[in-house]
């Protein structure tokens, strides 16, 4: 009987909405690039190592809007799709995913 919580196995993923409180220095509800500076970078990097689009511009990716900006929907978004395309199995289609996919 699940008296639900526990989490299982989760492999230790944060939440989307964890992630992002701990990102929001400022408690305004979105990020600024200021905010994301090291995520940026570190993801960036990670991305041109992978030969994953160059010089795409991780936070562009997340500021689905433009705003210059990522609001906690757009993070929330984007985290959740994270952790779906690391949860799929190999050649179900988990691999890469392109600017439209997030």
């Amino acid at each position: 009987r699940s008296t639900g919580g526990g989490g299982g196995g989760g492999g230790g993923a944060m939440e989307p909405s964890a992630i992002m409180r701990s990102l929001d220095k400022d408690g305004d509800g979105r990020l600024s690039r200021e905010e994301m500076a090291s995520l940026i970078q570190e993801a960036n990097a990670a991305n041109k190592a992978a030969g994953a689009g160059g010089d795409d511009d991780f936070f562009a990716t997340m500021d689905a809007d433009r705003s210059g900006f990522v609001e906690a929907a757009e993070a929330t978004r984007f985290f959740e799709e994270l952790q779906r395309l690391a949860a799929s199995p190999p050649g179900a289609g988990g691999g890469k995913a392109d600017k439209k996919e997030l």
